[in-house]
């Protein structure tokens, strides 16, 4: 499971998600996807571009959107 999801409690609730092991693993893998980043690339990585994309509303909400479209 990737180490950043654990600080993701707000952008899961957003997303109906609840804060679980398994609803963690989920978002990590959406937001991987979305974001381009395979499975084999260190979690400070991603987490970086996670919370650029949270700094900005405009960007949180089209992130927010990419993950529930992969969600669906």
């Amino acid at each position: 499971m990737s180490c950043y999801t654990r600080h993701l409690q707000g952008f899961m609730s957003k997303l109906g998600l609840e804060d679980s092991k398994n609803s963690r693993r989920i978002l990590d893998v959406a937001l991987r996807d979305v974001l381009g980043y395979s499975r084999k690339e260190g979690c400070p990585l991603v987490w970086e571009e996670v919370k650029r994309w949270l700094s900005d509303p405009q960007l949180e909400e089209e992130l927010l959107r990419k993950v529930k479209d992969r969600l669906e």
